[in-house]
């Protein structure tokens, strides 16, 4: 699959030429009146063959309350014995020749230090267009409006904050075809797809117009349309515990093309390298362009050179409300003058540039204060752990997504919390060394009760912390073989109130904690000496364990009939003799534990899903044997047998849907309550079902409920 890509700082700047529309400036000159797109492919055409350049990058994005436009080609980074102020390097130079020579004279043209750290390296939703054709295209083939005209204008109402990136390059010189890329990147608070379930809900609500829309006439397709073709669809699942309509991204099954295909089209859709391309400007085609090619799609568009128009506009746009405003981690790009290439000659005082909000005396591309500098970091709120490397680069990848971050309240378990644009707040875990199953479990279980939060949003250094993660949330407990009792985890947390804290001998075994449907027990020893009511909170065990209690220097250790055993007047020797009892890790969550979560790990690159296309079987010989099988699983793990109940299968299925979800990419959309009643005859000791609508099993506890 495709690797994950960090810019680093120093490749998110290059030169530019910034283009300022005057519309009032201009002559009778043939230049001057032709049309924006065509000297704009002109300008291109000529800088790629005259001088050579290898690609020629058009920009356009809202900077303020305008839409800007720029041209760069890549350059050699400036040395101390080559760098002068406000000298161009040599391929700007000979872009802004081709520049002056072809645009219309009401273009102004100054050259521009284009510093993207302000955007964040963050990836954000990026469309590419692709084609399934490899048909070279003219311009008769799309209509007199070029496409991208109509797609800038669609960007530009959305009043969204947007960049629009187009790519021209020498496709085949004797020829003169050229190849154009075409991008489109949502920089918008509340569009994020890095995981599974937050692509389906982007696709579900995204209001930004599709790169496909305008160029029609191309046999498009795009990176975000590939799943779709590539054996995924997108429904509205509406089995899930506690929520009405969940949006969800499936695989058909059987699919048509092999696995592999499926994934790596899914991959595509959301990798990091396209949102990358926009911060560091073009690259030579690698990984991403033999991707597209293994799906038997052109990841650019094939053009004559009289075909060029089609993907170029400048179409001057002023926001009456300003694209970033509401954004706290991502900003407009920061553009600082270097020197001015032409400005019109036709009463150049009385034109007025209306790709700004205002113009300012020369040069027009004075740097714009509401943005940061080059070198600032996005700011990220103090923190717990800030002095972890993990949770400060999780901090800032949260927050240039549009997350405000909080630090923790006090006794709140967890490393800080995120509230997301759409008022979600959730506990975050940062996990860099090892996990421990306990305190992962209690804070999940944390978040699941208290109404200010919505979940638990974990962050692990490396997959395989984010694997252990993914299996205590969807297995928080241990079974026994042929016994109903469930093994809960314990907390690093002794078992405590205020007053008491429960303790053991130093040289005893820990205590191990049994939970059935009505009971939780305290093993110790070989014996269970404690139990209390399973809806009753664990402290309730207090006074049948032996228990220590400080009063003023003194260790008062008590046994469980509430006898003073051991009195103790210095803090080592009463650790040297007893130690606390750890308290469990009490899930709420059984089968759904991954619903209320969700996994990232960083594994030395941006944070990415873990596990986002959990392992499917589409060579399985039927579907209707794999979803039994799964089945099986399920209710092995989650219930136990019985003689005197019976469970509905209606209220199996939220919790099995919740759970197969997670385990396969295959598709859900079937009657899954038949796969249930297939499977739980089969079980040891399960007596055959008596109806179609109830089994012979119950929950091993209830399955959604307090600690």
């Amino acid at each position: 699959m495709l690797p994950n890509f960090e810019p680093t700082p120093e490749a998110l700047s290059r030169e530019a030429i910034e283009l300022n529309l005057h519309p009032n400036a201009g002559s009778d000159h043939p230049r001057d009146q032709e049309s924006m797109p065509r000297a704009l492919a002109k300008t291109t055409y000529h800088a790629l063959t005259t001088h050579a350049l290898p690609v020629v990058e058009f920009l356009s994005m809202p900077i303020h309350r305008c839409q800007r436009f720029f041209l760069t080609t890549p350059t050699q980074p400036p040395t101390k014995e080559t760098s002068t102020e406000g000298e161009l390097s040599p391929a700007l130079q000979a872009l802004s020749e081709s520049a002056t020579h072809w645009l219309p004279i009401q273009i102004e043209l100054h050259g521009v230090d284009l510093d993207f750290t302000p955007l964040g390296t963050a990836s954000a939703p990026t469309e590419r267009l692709a084609t399934t054709t490899t048909t070279t295209f003219e311009p008769h083939q799309y209509s007199t409006q070029p496409p991208l005209e109509g797609l800038l204008s669609a960007l530009t109402e959305c009043g969204h904050p947007h960049a629009l990136q187009v790519i021209v390059r020498l496709e085949d010189e004797q020829e003169g075809t050229l190849a154009a890329t075409v991008r489109v990147v949502d920089l918008r608070r509340e569009a994020r797809w890095h995981t599974r379930d937050a692509e389906a809900g982007y696709r579900s609500t995204t209001s930004m117009p599709s790169v496909t829309e305008y160029f029609e006439a191309f046999q498009p397709t795009s990176n975000r349309e590939l799943p779709l073709d590539y054996g995924w669809h997108h429904r509205q699942e509406t089995r899930l515990p506690g929520t009405p309509t969940q949006s969800v991204l499936e695989l058909d099954h059987p699919v048509q093309r092999n696995d592999y295909s499926a994934k790596l089209a899914a991959d595509l859709a959301t990798t990091p390298l396209e949102y990358a391309r926009l911060l560091t400007g073009p690259k030579p085609p690698g990984e991403l362009t033999k991707a597209y090619r293994e799906l038997g799609v052109s990841p650019w568009l094939s053009l004559d050179s009289e075909a060029l128009p089609a993907v170029y506009a400048l179409t001057p746009h002023t926001y009456t409300t300003l694209p970033y405003a509401d954004h706290d981690g991502r900003a407009a790009p920061h553009v600082t003058h270097r020197t001015t290439i032409r400005t019109p000659t036709n009463n150049p005082t009385e034109s007025t540039s209306i790709t700004r909000e205002h113009t300012p005396t020369h040069p027009a591309s004075t740097n714009n204060t509401t943005t940061p500098t080059p070198t600032e970091p996005t700011p990220i709120p103090p923190l717990q752990n800030s002095d972890s490397e993990l949770a400060t680069q999780a901090a800032r990848w949260l927050t240039e997504h549009g997350d405000h971050l909080d630090p923790l309240p006090a006794d709140t378990p967890g490393s800080f919390t995120r509230t997301t644009p759409s008022g979600q707040t959730d506990l975050v875990v940062v996990l860099e060394q090892d996990i421990h199953r306990g305190d992962l479990i209690a804070t999940a279980a944390y978040a699941d009760t208290h109404d200010a939060y919505t979940g638990t949003l974990i962050i692990a250094a490396t997959p395989h912390l984010a694997q252990d993660a993914r299996y205590t949330l969807n297995q928080p407990f241990h079974t026994l073989s042929g016994r109903p009792e469930t093994v809960l985890e314990s907390q690093t947390t002794p078992l405590e109130t205020q007053t008491w804290q429960a303790v053991r001998p130093t040289d005893s075994p820990p205590v191990r904690w049994l939970r059935t449907r009505d009971t939780l027990y305290c093993y110790f020893d070989g014996d269970i000496v404690a139990s209390t009511d399973a809806s009753n909170p664990a402290t309730a065990l207090l006074d049948n364990l032996p228990r220590v209690h400080k009063d003023e220097n003194t260790w008062r250790v008590r046994d469980a009939t509430g006898t003073i055993r051991e009195r103790y007047t210095t803090t080592a020797s009463f650790r040297n003799a007893w130690q606390p009892h750890l308290a469990p890790a009490r899930p709420t969550r059984l089968a759904t534990g991954l619903e209320a979560a969700t996994i990232l790990v960083a594994d030395g690159s941006p944070l990415h899903e873990h596990n986002r296309y959990p392992a499917s079987e589409p060579n399985h010989p039927t579907t209707t044997a794999h979803r039994t099988r799964l089945a099986e699983d399920f209710l092995e793990t989650y219930t136990i047998p019985s003689t005197t109940s019976t469970l509905e299968i209606d209220a199996i299925v939220p919790q099995f849907a919740a759970w197969v979800r997670h385990q396969t990419t295959e598709s859900l959309d079937h009657q899954l309550a038949t796969s249930l009643n297939i499977a739980a005859p089969r079980l040891p000791n399960t007596p055959p079902n008596s109806t179609d609508t109830h089994i012979n099993r119950t929950w091993r506890y209830p399955p959604h409920t307090n600690p």
